[in-house]
């Protein structure tokens, strides 16, 4: 039976999961010398899901290889389970892993027979057709799913039309919704705005910022501006303004007691305001590069447009430090920003490079004052201790959450639904259009002011030619 406890007692019927497994060893691990490929069960599948059902016809190598590594993984992770289980499978004849004489031997044994290339068995056509598949993929040119308009003015994606004048008022649309909650969220009263050039924070790993549920709003320096906290909110609701009744006086013990029913709509609301904080960070971020030497950055004063985080990005934001890491939200010269260090290709380069997205000054505002009045204020309500930004009481939200809020933004604003990895595409085609035409203009500007110039500079001193090569490198990243 399974390993764990719990999903053994769980288990219904101790029979068919047997049978499952039994299948699942038999199709795994049978011997395919003496039949052709595609009459194991696993190849026929596979050559079935090799048929597009939209386009009927088959599937090129670019989008059939992803299945053939799902089904090599799912071998994998099988075969992991017959060679040295936690638990036996009496019925099956399989020995649990104490049992076994040696783990090593064991599992390299059941390799070579069955999940090497060259063995008798599907996983063997897998991993060849798998390697064919990537070669080529390597020499594969896709056609483009992007194209523009001959004004310019619109660029359609898998071509549905993306107007950037829609896109520019999108981005203040959203900014207002979320003036517009903010004040909702505060009891319609006047929110003192928050000076964030005057707010005192570092990326440091300092003993002083680096304290477990740290935040700038912990900084004895910002308590002036961010020291009245939920306070001020809890003042505003017992006044019952703002259309809220969040609080009330028990009539038999005569005691101040909370409205459960208003609670829950006012978190309601606030996870509302999330969503749409979340979608407003990921199409307004910019990506710019500030004064971390510690991570290899240099520090430059223009901000550039770069390409969008990813859902897992977002979804990993901190507000405040924990135990295992530190947070990733900071205001740094007056500007809020989120550093992030997501990397598809750590395991290749071997280093991780870090990512910090700085927010328009109107979304930086209305972050910081939510993070400084409402957040601490809705955390007392729900009782719930999170150091992340965007979460709820089943855990920080995934890249899922992020697309489905942006769909419903895109569809409403913009006529046409695009998820994450949709918008990624639009961004990265607006980039590279409109901002790389940009930066040849700055560097022709910047090739006649030399000219003009009496003095001269050495390669890598000129200011803007660090500048033009950093907006370069912000492109290709």
């Amino acid at each position: 039976m399974p390993a764990d406890k719990s999903i053994q007692a769980k288990d219904q019927d101790p029979d068919v999961t047997n049978a499952l497994m039994c299948l699942c060893m038999l199709v795994i691990m049978q011997d395919t010398s003496r039949i052709s490929t595609y009459d194991a069960p696993m190849m026929h599948y596979l050559a079935v899901r090799g048929v597009d059902t939209q386009s009927r016809a088959l599937r090129a190598s670019f989008y059939y290889t992803p299945i053939l590594a799902g089904m090599l993984w799912i071998n994998r992770l099988i075969m992991l389970e017959v060679a040295v289980p936690l638990e036996a499978w009496p019925e099956l004849g399989l020995e649990s892993k104490a049992d076994v004489e040696s783990v090593p031997d064991r599992i390299h044994e059941l390799r070579r027979k069955h999940l090497c290339e060259g063995s008798f068995s599907p996983t063997s056509s897998i991993l060849s057709q798998l390697a064919m598949g990537k070669h080529f993929n390597k020499l594969h040119v896709s056609p483009p799913n992007i194209h523009w308009s001959d004004d310019e003015w619109t660029i359609h994606y898998l071509g549905e039309p993306v107007n950037l004048g829609k896109v520019q008022k999108w981005c203040q649309i959203v900014i207002g919704e979320l003036q517009e909650m903010m004040r909702a969220l505060t009891f319609q009263a006047g929110m003192p705005s928050i000076d964030l050039n005057s707010i005192v924070d570092s990326m440091s790993w300092s003993q002083a910022f680096r304290r477990q549920d740290y935040s700038f709003i912990e900084h004895v320096q910002n308590r002036d501006q961010v020291g009245v906290g939920y306070r001020y909110l809890l003042d505003q609701a017992r006044k019952g303004e703002g259309g809220w009744k969040l609080l009330r006086k028990n009539k038999a013990s005569r005691q101040i007691e909370w409205v459960d029913r208003q609670v829950q709509a006012y978190l309601t609301k606030e996870r509302q305001f999330l969503r749409k904080m979340m979608v407003c960070m990921h199409v307004t971020g910019k990506l710019t590069t500030v004064n971390m030497p510690e991570v290899g950055y240099t520090d430059v004063d223009r901000h550039v447009g770069g390409q969008p985080a990813r859902g897992p990005e977002l979804g990993s934001v901190k507000v405040s430090n924990s135990v295992y890491s530190a947070r990733n939200i900071y205001i740094i010269n007056g500007r809020v920003c989120f550093l992030t260090m997501y990397d598809k290709a750590r395991k290749r380069r071997g280093n991780t490079e870090y990512i910090i997205r700085c927010l328009p000054d109107a979304v930086g505002q209305i972050l910081a004052q939510y993070l400084v009045f409402v957040r601490p204020f809705a955390r007392a309500l729900d009782r719930r201790e999170s150091e992340y930004l965007f979460g709820d009481a089943k855990g920080p939200w995934a890249g899922e959450e992020l697309s489905r809020a942006l769909s419903r933004e895109t569809s409403k604003h913009l006529g046409i639904r695009l998820t994450v990895s949709a918008w990624r595409h639009v961004a990265i085609g607006i980039a590279t259009r409109k901002l790389m035409r940009a930066s040849k203009t700055w560097e022709k500007d910047g090739e006649d002011a030399e000219d003009t110039a009496d003095d001269e500079f050495a390669a890598g001193d000129d200011e803007e030619e660090l500048q033009l090569d950093t907006f370069r490198h912000v492109m290709v990243r």
